[in-house]
């Protein structure tokens, strides 16, 4: 229809009406060109308020979480530390208590490590999906990438960690006895003086205090970037941060 009306104009060479109609092409074809941006535009924006929204939860609990691990990693390492001590000590001085008996125990097992490397599952949605170019934001964006950077080196790491492990329950029974007692809980005991006589059970529990002390270390350089990434999106939605 178009078309013909436009072979018509030229026919009659009536170009007034021929620019009109030209020039009501260009501006329709503009306008559609236009509202079908402003339709990505809008969803793309709708789309990145979605996920900064779910990131902020996630993030929020991740923080706090990595934030009470690593205290727990500190105090552990701390706890090593005083049973070493302890350990150097001449047979027949104090013992070990029950606690420290169960330190050497979550040491040697790293049971008291958590095994759950820090997993935001939107950071990983983002990324996957190629949406981390499409946040406004240059240094929230940054900080995405290098949380998912750490978390994956963290479960790396762990993972050689676990396989470097002195069982030291299995390479000493003698000197870590554990079994089912009369109650039918189960039990395992420290023999302080036999401990204190066998430099290799020292120094295989010195191996796995710094091995639990490498992964401490990895855990803060991730709980660093996330705790970063939580205060960023925070200032970004215009959420006052908690101190400290």
């Amino acid at each position: 229809m178009l078309i013909s009306r436009l072979a018509k104009h030229l026919r009659s060479a009536n170009w007034g009406l021929l620019g009109l109609e030209l020039l009501v092409v260009v501006v329709g074809l503009y306008l559609a060109f236009q509202l079908d941006r402003w339709a990505e535009d809008w969803k793309a924006s709708r789309q990145e308020a979605v996920y900064l929204a779910q990131l902020h939860d996630e993030l929020a609990a991740a923080d706090e979480n990595a934030r009470l691990t690593g205290e727990r990693y500190r105090e552990t390492l701390d706890e090593a530390r005083e049973i070493l001590v302890l350990l150097m000590q001449q047979p027949g001085s104090e013992p070990l208590s029950d606690k420290q008996c169960e330190t050497i125990f979550a040491l040697s097992t790293l049971s008291i490590v958590e095994w759950r490397p820090v997993t935001v599952v939107t950071v990983d949605e983002i990324i996957s999906n190629g949406m981390l170019s499409e946040l406004d934001d240059a240094e929230l964006r940054r900080m995405l990438f290098s949380l998912q950077a750490e978390t994956t080196s963290l479960s790396a790491f762990m993972g050689f960690v676990r396989g470097q492990l002195n069982v030291l329950m299995d390479d000493y029974p003698d000197l870590m006895p554990r079994g089912i007692d009369e109650q039918q809980q189960y039990f395992i005991r420290c023999n302080t003086d036999g401990m204190r006589r066998s430099q290799p059970f020292i120094n295989h529990l010195a191996s796995n205090r710094g091995r639990y002390g490498g992964l401490s270390t990895r855990w803060n350089s991730v709980q660093e970037v996330l705790h970063q990434s939580h205060v960023r999106l925070d200032s970004l939605l215009g959420i006052e941060h908690p101190q400290g």
